[in-house]
C-alpha cells in the first residue's frame, strides 16, 4: 500500500438552490477538491481549492462534514472530507490545467450529472441535511408566529 492522500472540498449550493458541479480535464463531474497542504486545516484546503479550480470565494455552513474513501488506481488509499457551504464573491473563472466546464444545476439534475455513485450519495447527504435546516427555520418561524 502507498501512503493515504487527503483532499478536501465544498459542496456549493446557491440562493437558487442549486448546486455546483465541475467537470474535471479526465472527464468525469465532480465537486472542487483538492489535496490538503501542509499546515492547513480541512477548511482551509476546502476554501483554497474551490477557489483555485473555480475563481469563487465560499462560505462553509456549520454542521456538515462528510467523508468519502476510496483508492486511487486500486491501490492508494484516498480520502476525501466534503464541507457544504454557499458560494461567496466572484465569478467563475475555471483553473484550466485542471477543470474544462462547470454548471449549477437543481438537487436532481445534480445528481444524474455526477460520474461517481460516492458522489450522489453525498449530494444526498447534503440535501438531507439543507431539507432538514429549512424544516427547523420553518417550525420556529410558525411556532413564533
Amino acid at each position: 500500500m502507498k501512503k493515504p492522500e487527503k483532499s478536501c472540498g465544498i459542496i456549493l449550493r446557491n440562493d437558487n438552490k442549486e448546486y455546483l458541479i465541475i467537470r474535471h480535464l479526465a472527464g468525469h463531474w465532480d465537486f472542487p477538491k483538492g489535496h490538503v497542504e501542509a499546515g492547513e486545516t480541512e477548511e482551509e484546503t476546502a476554501l483554497r481549492e474551490v477557489l483555485e479550480e473555480t475563481g469563487l470565494t465560499a462560505a462553509i455552513w456549520p454542521g456538515f462534514r462528510e467523508t468519502v474513501n476510496y483508492l486511487i488506481r486500486g491501490r492508494i488509499p484516498k480520502e476525501v472530507v466534503y464541507f457544504l457551504g454557499a458560494p461567496g464573491s466572484g465569478r467563475v473563472e475555471l483553473q484550466a490545467e485542471e477543470v474544462s466546464d462547470y454548471v449549477f444545476l437543481p438537487y436532481e439534475a445534480a445528481r444524474q450529472r455526477l460520474t461517481f455513485d460516492s458522489n450522489r450519495r453525498l449530494l444526498d447527504k447534503a440535501q438531507a441535511f439543507v431539507e432538514a435546516q429549512e424544516n427547523a427555520s420553518s417550525d420556529r418561524t410558525d411556532r413564533e408566529a
